[in-house]
């Protein structure tokens, strides 16, 4: 990439690069811990609910996320890691109050469930987000060209 970036620019004189940084960063919302159960763990299963639902026992590790549409977009077999990938997992199944998730590998000690958490699924929502990158030459008007 940076050899086409200096072959235009030995063509066009000096450019500038115009980079998409990445936007919101997705991450948990309210969160539910049943109590006595302050940390999420290797082997446990957390469900990413629409709403926080306590009354639901089989689920003693609930938060909600700051994306939407991850219900639509994420399913059984999706990886899903929380907290910068102090805890990472896999959907084991998907419910009506959402997906449960199974963390398979992480910290030992795990993850303190809290809102505000990053939540990365790399092999769904995340993968499909590239950079993309626009070179502009300076001398001229024309709009960027996407490469």
């Amino acid at each position: 990439m940076i050899e086409h970036v200096r072959h235009v620019e030995s063509e066009t004189g000096r450019i500038r690069i115009l980079m998409d940084i990445a936007g919101p960063k997705v991450r948990t919302g309210a969160v539910f811990s049943a109590p006595g159960r302050d940390r999420a763990m290797i082997g446990d299963e957390i469900l990413l609910a629409r709403t926080i639902d306590p009354r639901l026992v089989e689920f003693p590790f609930q938060c909600t996320c700051t994306l939407p549409g991850v219900f639509d977009r994420v399913g059984v077999g999706d990886r899903i890691s929380i907290d910068d990938g102090v805890l990472r997992g896999a959907v084991v199944r998907q419910v009506a109050q959402g997906l449960v998730v199974r963390f398979d590998d992480g910290k030992l000690k795990g993850v303190r469930l809290k809102p505000q958490k990053g939540l990365v699924f790399p092999t769904s929502i995340s993968a499909s987000t590239r950079f993309r990158i626009r070179i502009v030459p300076t001398s001229t008007s024309s709009p960027p060209t996407p490469i």
